[in-house]
């Protein structure tokens, strides 16, 4: 007997769940700083953009992130105000 393959898309959390979980994160991590972060969710996928001001919190939040049910993948385009580019 042959089985269907499972489709990741039915273990995510919808969308709007899991952008609420990750802003409720944000304030928890960030404070009033988490407002200055954009945040795109779709398809489990989650998409951070903005400024932080420590690299150590750029890592934590893209990590806590993860952690979130129903995400799978993060794409960060975080920066770290005190962090030079190269």
């Amino acid at each position: 007997m042959d089985e269907e393959p499972f489709e990741l898309t039915q273990r995510h959390a919808d969308n709007a769940g899991v952008l609420r979980d990750v802003r409720a994160i944000l304030a928890g991590m960030l404070g009033a700083d988490a407002r200055n972060l954009v945040v795109v969710v779709k398809d489990g996928e989650v998409t951070l953009s903005g400024r932080v001001s420590e690299r150590w919190m750029q890592l934590e939040v893209e990590y806590e992130c993860l952690r979130v049910e129903g995400v799978h993948y993060v794409v960060s385009h975080l920066i770290a105000s005190n962090h030079a580019a190269p």
